[in-house]
């Protein structure tokens, strides 16, 4: 019974470890599609028309722009470099989840074999046990027979046996 109830808790904790890593996996490519964006929102801001930002057409809004643009472009850029390091975390959390399935698949294994290795020695304990009962079996037979002997013996007078 505790055999089975290690089984179900692996299991479990394999099939929550699944559950995680499907939620993660779910969470992984909505950042996946917020960086394709972002790096799409960064490719139009750089693709601006940069000649007309030159001294000859100088003009205040397009410097303002210019300044808003570069602005939102490094902002996009620590966003990016934030959900790469999410990104990295979330891989290398991945990369150990993956690691603890093949490490919960060898335990199970593990467990097996042994649940095997003790149905092998309790058949073995069995039989020995079979094999001890038969020898008991026979030696209280044999106390039995002697006791019965003993009685016997004591019942009979060997004074009178010998002086006959």
């Amino acid at each position: 019974m505790n055999e089975s109830t290690d089984n179900d808790n692996n299991f479990k904790f394999l099939l929550e470890t699944l559950s995680e890593y499907q939620i993660q996996k779910k969470e992984n490519d909505a950042i996946i599609n917020q960086l394709e964006k972002m790096m799409h929102n960064l490719a139009d801001i750089y693709k601006i028309d940069y000649e007309s930002y030159s001294l000859e057409n100088v003009q205040n809004n397009n410097f303002e722009r210019k300044d808003l643009l570069e602005q939102t472009a490094r902002d996009y850029i620590k966003t990016s470099n934030e959900n790469y390091n999410l990104l990295r975390s979330i891989q290398l959390q991945l990369v150990i989840r993956a690691k603890l399935c093949f490490i919960i698949n060898d335990f199970n294994e593990v467990i097996v074999y042994l649940q095997k290795h003790i149905q092998n020695n309790m058949k073995n304990l069995i039989s020995q046990n079979k094999e001890q009962e038969i020898v008991l079996k026979k030696a209280v037979n044999d106390v039995t027979l002697l006791n019965q002997i003993n009685e016997y013996n004591g019942k009979i007078n060997f004074k009178e046996l010998r002086d006959n």
